[in-house]
């Protein structure tokens, strides 16, 4: 018989994710107070090794006014991720606050040194505190002796958080992420285009951003930045840059354009996933002369994604899509989701409409993609049949397909009924997302129940059901719809594909995380 510890350690995480199973939406350092994880540690010296180098690998270490322990020392050299989130307190001086709150900096500076795992450090901050992530926090990262990732949740908007400068020296990140959401709604200083970042905020964060990022540029591999300054952060080349997303209000733009994403791609570009989700800052009118178009630097792109199709539809990279692209996303930015019923300061979203859609596919380079993700308006059933017969011809290998439909008259699922016949000729395909909803109304939402629900979503698996009878290649299907939970929120609920003796069966998967 084997020793307890001599048990392999893909034995062991077999054992460990059916004792423990991971609790969604919560933080795994919470396994601590689970009696199954601490019976499992307890049995040997190296069970105990294991299963506190899983609990602890993800700490989120939640700041209050009043309470803000932190994980035992002893436990130090298991975490590979912390997440330091600050939250409000009663205190009004703590919305600018311009230091770490007393006690935070020197405990960091004591246990950095000593997290000989951590791989990735996170600083989230609550929206309503009205500063971001501090210079004396930033500098204690060079404590760290193995730290790769740094993420910045939390955004700097006053002159007066500009940083000194900063001594990073020996840390060689590898991915930075700075929160490139669209900029918090002030009623108080609305100016501009709701979401729109001031200049000095952009100022500030160029500077700030500038200063980090200086020392990190021959090593990092994945950038995320906020579109507005992204023109000049890029400015300076990422040698080993690979992938990059850029998100919200374009920087400035000259008036004919080729494509917003020349802004963000230098000559000799290595990236290989390139994420676009942007809105003009301004009108533009496309360039017609494509003579001079780079598509070079985008020679090893793998996956892209184009949120402003609907403001350039001809954009020259969709007619020389490289032959290395196996995953496109045409989904508009921001998300068409209403949240609330108050939107008078919603920022307008401009979905390409079927007939552009249309003129896309059919000029464009897509025959060798594996996963395409779509979003149009409907304007036309003859539209939409051609968009469902065209798809096998310019994209015959798909794998995995999104279809996003808006403000299409009639029940969203009886769309379900033209994808049966437009689908069966796509052979390979095994995923498929349905957004087919109409955004209800402020009547609806009230008064949505549990038993309406189970009606909504008794007809939906009938659809889905009958659709996926059609397809024989499905292995995976999904739908986006509206549920209650602690508030109305739109999720994707997922299913497998069972087919047994010519029936078909939808096995649930799970629900995803609130998309808001």
């Amino acid at each position: 018989m084997a020793r307890l510890d001599t048990i392999d350690e893909d034995v062991l995480e077999c054992i460990f994710w059916f004792v423990v199973p991971p609790k969604r939406g919560k933080s795994a350092h919470l396994f601590y107070y689970d009696h199954y994880a601490r019976s499992l540690a307890a049995v040997s010296h190296h069970f105990h090794e294991f299963c506190a180098s899983r609990i602890y690998e993800n700490v989120q270490w939640v700041w209050r006014e009043l309470k803000h322990d932190f994980v035992p020392e002893s436990l130090w050299i298991y975490i590979r991720r912390l997440h330091i989130q600050l939250c409000g307190g009663n205190d009004i001086h703590a919305l600018h606050q311009t230091d770490p709150p007393p006690g935070m900096l020197e405990l960091l500076e004591r246990a950095l040194p000593r997290m000989s795992a951590l791989e990735t450090f996170r600083i989230s901050i609550a929206g309503h505190r009205r500063h971001g992530a501090w210079h004396s926090l930033l500098q204690s990262l060079r404590l760290s002796v193995s730290l790769k990732s740094l993420e910045i949740d939390a955004q700097w908007r006053y002159s007066r958080e500009s940083l000194a400068p900063i001594n990073l020296e020996g840390l060689a990140l590898e991915r930075f992420i700075y929160d490139a959401s669209l900029a918090p709604f002030d009623y108080a200083e609305r100016v501009g285009s709701p979401g729109q970042r001031t200049s000095e905020q952009c100022q500030v964060e160029i500077h700030n951003l500038q200063l980090l990022l200086d020392h990190c540029r021959g090593t990092l591999k994945t950038l995320e930045l906020p579109a507005e300054v992204s023109a000049e952060i890029l400015r300076q080349p990422f040698p080993l840059l690979t992938n990059l997303t850029v998100r919200g209000y374009s920087p400035p733009l000259p008036r004919n354009i080729h494509s917003l994403w020349l802004s963000a791609v230098s000559p000799g570009s290595m990236l290989r996933n390139l994420d676009l989700q942007m809105i003009p800052c301004r009108d533009v009118v496309p360039d017609e002369d494509c003579s001079n178009f780079p598509i070079h630097c985008l020679s090893h792109l793998q996956s892209l994604t184009l949120s402003t199709v609907h403001y350039i539809p001809n954009d020259p990279i969709l007619r020389a899509l490289p032959s290395t692209v196996t995953h496109l996303s045409l989904n508009p930015y921001p998300p068409p989701f209403d949240p609330d019923e108050c939107d008078d300061w919603k920022i307008p979203t401009n979905i390409v409409s079927s007939g552009d859609l249309l003129r896309i596919l059919g000029f464009g380079t897509f025959s060798n993609l594996d996963s395409l993700e779509l979003s149009y308006r409907w304007d036309g059933d003859d539209y939409e049949a051609a968009i469902l017969a065209i798809l096998p011809g310019c994209s015959p290998y798909l794998r995995a397909l999104e279809f996003n439909r808006y403000d299409a008259p009639g029940k969203g699922l009886d769309f379900t009924l033209p994808l049966q016949q437009g689908l069966r000729n796509l052979h390979c395909l095994e995923k498929l997302g349905l957004n087919l909803e109409k955004i209800p109304g402020p009547i609806y939402v009230r008064h949505l129940d549990s038993f309406w629900e189970d009606i909504v979503s008794a007809e939906r698996n009938t659809r889905i059901r009958e659709l996926v009878a059609c397809v024989p290649s499905l292995r995976r299907v999904s739908h986006l719809g509206m549920a209650r939970r602690r508030r109305m929120t739109w999720i994707w609920v997922m299913w497998d594909v069972v087919r047994r003796d010519n029936d078909v069966e939808l096995v649930f998967v799970g629900r995803s995380d609130d998309i808001w």
